[in-house]
């Protein structure tokens, strides 16, 4: 590990520091962060980073970048409508990729670039993020204490405070409104993001949050795969309702009228969140929930600090556990689930001071190891 390179695509991004800042805690590799203009290094080690300023698109640049690396996070999003283009340099260089992908539809075109690779192939770890990774960590810990699953149920409730980027934010913005088809038992619902809220318990203190419809997430197509259920759905919702709410009202009129181009809103957004996250947490939490025809069991992972680390941790987990040849057998798509064991994953996050929860329905209790 003290030899190895780790080429940060988007590293100074919102997630792509917290990325960086995850890999130098975790790990001892030095660390290339590309970005298409040039940037200070945020305080990080100039021992151990270095920052180079190319484009995501370019082929010729990030083939340079990339000779010699071990492994390539890709954290430059929004990933809507995106080309796979660094998992492609990726492929032919050789090298290991992860990315935090959460996009059903980019998700896809990055698997079928797989799929269509002749000869060797490095490890390809997509969706290092929250969703589907984190929540697929989560359903690992409780599934075997189920029947055949029927419904799973993911919501992630992130504090305001500490303004999201931009690309998060189009991210949101791209589904509000729009409709999208939500897997269940018996063919896809057509639903509409950020629709339908419901409240959801958390463990306490972290309490009551209310959580919409978002976005058409890639678990829809990967959760069947990897763990036979039919039945997914992907919620979201911050601390501030009125902030929840006032997206909730927008995304009916999008729905409705149809020319409101929301998209374009997004740094206009990211101000107002800005101002109301003086106001707000910087606590984060997401749950699962899943079921079989008999029991619900539930799964929480809550940082009462810093929950924005929620969506970056995985690719720093999933960078650390190839560097260390964890993943030495694998080649093409890894699985987020064999990314990590249950106990590995219990482990991680309450060495970085982030509760996991299990409710098997006679109330939270806080999970000391795999076996709850």
């Amino acid at each position: 590990m003290s030899q190895a390179r780790v080429v940060v695509v988007g590293g100074h991004g919102f997630f792509g520091r917290l990325v960086v800042d995850g890999l130098l805690a975790s790990t001892r590799a030095s660390i290339a962060v590309v970005s298409r203009r040039r940037h200070a290094l945020d305080g990080w080690d100039a021992q151990r980073v270095e920052h180079v300023q190319a484009d995501q698109h370019d082929p010729r640049a990030l083939r340079r970048i990339l000779a010699g690396a071990a492994v390539v996070v890709h954290a430059a999003g929004p990933y809507q409508g995106l080309a796979p283009s660094v998992l492609a340099a990726a492929l032919e260089a050789r090298v290991a990729y992860v990315d935090l992908a959460d996009d059903r539809s980019f998700v896809r075109r990055a698997e079928q670039l797989v799929a269509d690779r002749r000869g060797a192939c490095p490890p390809v770890l997509l969706g290092m993020s929250y969703v589907p990774a984190l929540c697929a960590w989560m359903v690992e810990l409780a599934r075997g204490e189920l029947a055949a699953l029927e419904r799973i149920r993911c919501v992630a409730s992130p504090g305001s405070r500490g303004s999201r980027g931009r690309a998060t934010l189009e991210s949101l913005l791209s589904s509000a409104g729009r409709a999208f088809d939500v897997p269940r038992r018996h063919g896809a619902e057509r639903v509409h993001g950020w629709s339908r809220p419901v409240r959801c318990e958390y463990p306490a203190p972290f309490g009551a949050r209310t959580a919409y419809l978002a976005i058409p997430v890639a678990d829809f197509d990967l959760f069947p795969r990897w763990f036979g259920c039919a039945d997914v759905e992907f919620r979201a919702g911050s601390d501030l309702p009125l902030l929840d709410r006032g997206l909730w009202i927008v995304a009916g009129a999008q729905r409705w009228i149809r020319v409101l181009p929301l998209v374009r809103c997004a740094n206009a957004m990211a101000r107002i969140v800005g101002l109301a996250g003086r106001i707000g947490s910087d606590a984060g939490a997401g749950m699962v929930e899943l079921a079989d025809a008999r029991h619900v069991r539930r799964v929480a992972v809550v940082a009462r600090t810093g929950g924005q680390r929620l969506p970056a941790l995985p690719a720093a987990f999933a960078t650390a556990a190839l560097l260390e040849g964890r993943l030495r057998d694998a080649a093409g798509l890894v699985a987020a689930n064999q990314v990590l064991t249950t106990e590995q994953f219990v482990h991680a996050m309450r060495t970085r001071g982030i509760a996991v929860w299990l409710d098997r329905g006679d109330g939270w209790r806080e999970v000391s190891d795999a076996r709850g």
